[in-house]
């Protein structure tokens, strides 16, 4: 952290301290505002909307608009495949940037192992019958319904 955020951040604080705007002290002390042209489509992107105000704020002392590309295509791709963001436990804004949350691992969903279900393979005898009857024969690994449908569309 360069010497200009540190004042920033120091500025912001003691005017949070002081009471913000009502204070005589720091009414006049103004936290400069700048780097925020990326600000609104990074927001636009991330999942939670808490404390815009103040992640505003991170966002210009840290210059973030340097990083921006990164930071957005970060928060698409964990909002796509990262387990806990897709289960609704993304952090808030101000931790992702106060923590560099961007350059923690993705927690990928682990994908069930659906198994075969064995019954779905038997194929009761009248169907097969009547299969017979209109010349189709089950395909090997063929599931009943599948066959069913192609035996009903053929004797429609």
């Amino acid at each position: 952290m360069n010497n200009e955020q540190r004042i920033i951040e120091l500025l912001t604080d003691i005017k949070a301290l002081l009471g913000g705007k009502g204070n005589k002290i720091v009414k006049n002390v103004a936290v400069p505002v700048g780097g925020l042209e990326r600000f609104d489509e990074f927001w636009s992107v991330y999942p939670k909307k808490a404390d815009k105000k103040q992640v505003k704020r991170k966002w210009a002392a840290r210059k973030l608009d340097n990083m921006a590309d990164m930071l957005i295509a970060d928060t698409r791709n964990r909002v796509a495949t990262d387990s806990q963001w897709i289960s609704g436990y993304a952090p808030n804004p101000m931790t992702y940037l106060n923590n560099d949350r961007w350059e923690d691992d993705i927690q990928t969903a682990v994908q069930p192992v659906i198994k075969a279900n064995p019954a779905d393979y038997i194929i009761p005898q009248d169907w097969k019958e009547l299969g017979a009857k209109v010349g189709i024969k089950p395909f090997k690994d063929e599931k009943y319904v599948d066959f069913r449908a192609r035996v009903s569309e053929a004797t429609r």
